[in-house]
């Protein structure tokens, strides 16, 4: 038997595949017991699943691909059913058996696309009712990681719903959706880099809608749109989350180990050209037009925080296509050097400056200032020391500063 497309092959494994199935059929009876007498059709529909269960327990198939791959396509959808059905009933027990035992079968790769549609639509049930999120947001994390199926609208709904989970006021909700939206980055970058070397990407302007590079394009598009006040254009009907953890997000993808992804495809080099850039230089050259300002038309020191780090990671890793933005952001750089700034403002700067100076492209950045206003002695003395001092420790230089 063929394996399933898109789904890891393992080797046959007797003992691995009873284990699979016995969980399975024991999370079930504990269905049955819970849904006994208050919840027929549930008890019925989970009967129905241990039946099928125990059918491919009975079969001689040993390779536990074989027996994943009956799951999903053989038409045996009872199992998903009977647990989706289970959590439509709002009781706590039911609720907490089921959701375990879906998050098995996503995480065994058991659950067909369909199945994965349906489960998106009961988390964001659950999300309404606020019930049992910790385990919502567990499931949100193995879809997210772990499934190859999670595409397209399938993967705009699981974003929709972490954005949800991130604003909730449980501390431990949030930290654990942010978490999952930043590991999902990584891993989706990893796996549009393997996308990319297997087909003809490289060369064209726009990636097939369904394939991870679409996703993961549109996603960060999304971020721009949120920081910039906008409304989204992939992931809809969704919370606004703050400026601050989209900022975070752009910054955990241009920051990544893909990165020549990133830099090698036309698609993503434009929207690093036409949305990230823009809205860096709009926000800390023009700060009084940011939609991020605060009533006396500055940015936050929060908000400069990011900004600078995102400036910082396409200084040192995108200077080779774009050396006319990074012209520009040695100019902002001096800029808060050379204007009266707050101490913490200040700081950052020259920390950011020490960075890049110091790394594989300082020759420019020299030429750059000596060639700023017509030589570093048109700067304030600030800027003066803060080139001269680049190589000098932060601390060091900042209690300098705050002396002179």
């Amino acid at each position: 038997m063929k394996p399933l497309s898109g789904f890891p092959i393992y080797v046959g494994n007797v003992e691995l595949t009873e284990n699979v199935l016995l969980s399975l059929q024991a999370d079930l009876r504990s269905v049955c017991a819970e849904a006994k007498k208050k919840f027929p059709l549930v008890k019925e529909a989970a009967e129905k699943a241990i039946l099928q269960l125990r059918s491919l327990s009975d079969s001689p198939q040993t390779n536990y691909q074989a027996v994943i791959y009956q799951l999903v396509v053989a038409d045996l959808t009872e199992v998903p059913a009977a647990l989706i059905l289970a959590c439509q009933t709002n009781n706590p027990n039911l609720i907490k058996i089921s959701l375990a035992c879906l998050n098995k079968l996503i995480s065994f790769n058991a659950i067909s696309k369909e199945g994965i549609s349906t489960t998106v639509d009961l988390l964001f049930t659950l999300l309404d009712s606020h019930l049992e999120l910790i385990r919502v947001c567990q499931i949100v994390n193995t879809l997210l990681t772990g499934s190859y199926l999670v595409k397209g609208k399938i993967l705009a709904g699981l974003c929709s719903v972490c954005f949800k989970l991130y604003m909730s006021n449980d501390v431990v909700i949030s930290n654990t959706a942010a978490a999952s939206l930043r590991q999902f980055l990584t891993i989706s970058l990893e796996r549009a880099d393997k996308e990319i070397a297997d087909s003809e990407f490289v060369n064209s302007n726009e990636f097939p809608l369904s394939s991870y590079c679409s996703d993961i394009l549109l996603f960060l598009k999304d971020l721009c749109h949120i920081i910039r006040g906008e409304e989204l254009q992939f992931v809809e009907h969704a919370p606004v989350i703050s400026a601050h953890f989209s900022l975070e997000l752009i910054e955990t993808a241009l920051a990544s180990y893909e990165v020549h992804i990133l830099k090698q495809t036309p698609s993503f080099e434009h929207f690093i050209k036409t949305s990230v850039c823009p809205m860096i230089i709009n926000d800390l050259f023009h700060p009084s037009e940011s939609t991020n300002a605060n009533s006396n038309g500055k940015i936050t020191f929060p908000l400069f925080v990011r900004l600078l780090r995102i400036m910082k990671v396409l200084m040192e890793n995108f200077f080779d296509i774009l050396p006319t933005e990074c012209e520009v952001f040695f100019t902002i750089l001096v800029k808060y050097l050379d204007e009266d700034q707050p101490v913490s403002f200040t700081h950052v700067t020259v920390i950011v400056y020490k960075t890049c100076a110091s790394g594989v492209h300082s020759e420019s950045f020299s030429l750059q200032l000596g060639n700023y206003k017509g030589g570093p002695t048109r700067l304030s003395l600030g800027t003066v020391t803060m080139w001269m001092f680049a190589v000098v420790d932060s601390s060091i230089l900042l209690l300098f500063l705050c002396i002179f």
